[in-house]
């Protein structure tokens, strides 16, 4: 049951932590977004884009998910090893 559980953590977390349009339109407090959406400000209404700002911004807001992979591997990797699948 916990690589089932692993899996669920994880896509939630990425679900979550990706989420742009909800907190975008519901929360109006820049402290309480989430770090997707001030994605979003590095792109001017002129369609000039800080590609510095944005890319390492995207660096660091990915990094969460990165570090959370390698950490979480050792039980997915017990979840594919199919051990007891088979009786005999």
């Amino acid at each position: 049951m916990v690589p089932g559980l692993t899996v669920v953590l994880l896509f939630t977390f990425v679900l979550q932590w990706g989420n742009f349009f909800v907190p975008h339109i519901l929360l109006l407090s820049p402290e309480k977004q989430p770090a997707a959406v001030p994605i979003y400000t590095f792109f001017s209404q002129y369609g000039q884009v800080a590609y510095g700002q944005l890319a390492a911004f995207s660096i660091l807001h990915t990094a969460p998910v990165l570090l959370l992979y390698p950490a979480l591997s050792k039980v997915l990797g017990e979840a594919f090893s199919l051990t007891g699948a088979v009786k005999g």
